[in-house]
């Protein structure tokens, strides 16, 4: 297989990710169902086929595929859609959800404090 001069080594970044994270080759072999020499394939290989990595993504609950997506140049485009108004109402409402828990734990303070006097 010939591969591009753009590709980024998958192996390497699984390997990476497997030894920070104290990860056998065993034990992720037996997580997506396939031997310890497949795994270890993987890791050498500097491509994986995607159903792949989606497997392994699954079994160690971690998006490679987010790895390799921000090691594209910044200037790439993507059909990630944001929603820029809901990401601001967002904002606004969880603003105002800290202002409300804020002025009630400060009025339960009072409170206490009013209660305690009365005896």
């Amino acid at each position: 297989m010939k591969l591009s001069q753009n590709n980024i080594h998958t192996g390497e970044i699984l390997a990476n990710y497997l030894e920070s994270n104290k990860i056998s080759k065993t034990e992720l072999g037996r997580r997506i169902n396939r031997n310890g020499m497949s795994i270890l394939q993987f890791i050498q290989s500097p491509s994986i086929q995607t159903g792949i990595l989606i497997d392994i993504c699954h079994a160690v609950k971690h998006n490679f595929l987010i790895d390799l997506a921000n090691q594209m140049p910044a200037e790439f485009t993507s059909n990630v859609v944001t929603d820029a108004p809901r990401m601001a109402k967002e904002n606004e409402l969880q603003a105002t959800i800290k202002t409300i828990q804020d002025e009630n734990n400060t009025l339960r303070i009072q409170n206490e404090l009013l209660m305690k006097l009365r005896g």
